[in-house]
């Protein structure tokens, strides 16, 4: 008997708001806490997975595809992840050249997701142009194994991706030195030194 009229509250229904309250939170807690700590562990896998021996594009691909298949805001790190990666791959000897275009291929469409939009980042433009570049770059040089499976016109493509990723860069941020010197590489790459000189006296 007291504030309460005399009515005596029992274990169970005290234990019952408590289930109430756990059967609202816990989805909250999964989307909000567990998911995303999932997503960062399958990322570090799919990191493992990089630097082990004798990896197929298939298995290294299908590693990040896992950890991008939580749908958390990780997914951009796991992104960028991805796409610092995927610099290196061109050229690397660990991977057969169509091992290389499809890692390449991936991380593109991946990268693609977060430059899509009104809410664009000239730090993802500037990495999915970087990528394209070293792309181009290894596909590029005298006799490179590259050269069998990217022919010019897939070339002139990849090209555009990464003109129009970086001349975006330039426009966002026409403040930002570092989008003329990515620019400016692409055309270097490409062999328009006229263009890469034009874009680097931009510079402000």
């Amino acid at each position: 008997a007291g504030g309460d009229g005399g009515r005596t509250i029992s274990p169970a229904t005290t234990m019952g708001v408590t289930l109430a309250e756990l059967i609202i939170l816990l989805p909250w807690v999964y989307f909000a806490h567990i998911k995303p700590i999932r997503e960062g562990h399958a990322l570090i896998g799919a990191l493992q997975v990089k630097s082990a021996e004798n990896t197929s594009s298939n298995v290294l691909i299908g590693a990040f595809h896992a950890a991008l298949s939580y749908h958390t805001f990780g997914d951009t790190e796991v992104r960028e992840q991805l796409a610092n990666m995927a610099r290196d791959i061109p050229g690397d000897k660990r991977y057969t050249p169509d091992d290389q275009k499809k890692i390449a291929d991936f991380a593109i469409d991946e990268l693609k997701k977060q430059t899509t939009g009104n809410a664009k980042d000239i730090k993802h433009l500037l990495f999915l142009g970087s990528l394209i570049d070293h792309l181009l770059a290894a596909t590029l040089q005298k006799d490179a194994p590259l050269q069998q499976i990217i022919g010019n016109n897939e070339q002139r493509r990849y090209a555009q991706m990464s003109e129009d990723a970086l001349r975006e860069a330039v426009r966002i941020g026409p403040n930002k030195q570092f989008t003329y010197v990515e620019l400016s590489q692409l055309y270097a790459i490409t062999g328009n030194g006229d263009r890469a000189v034009r874009v680097l006296n931009q510079v402000r």
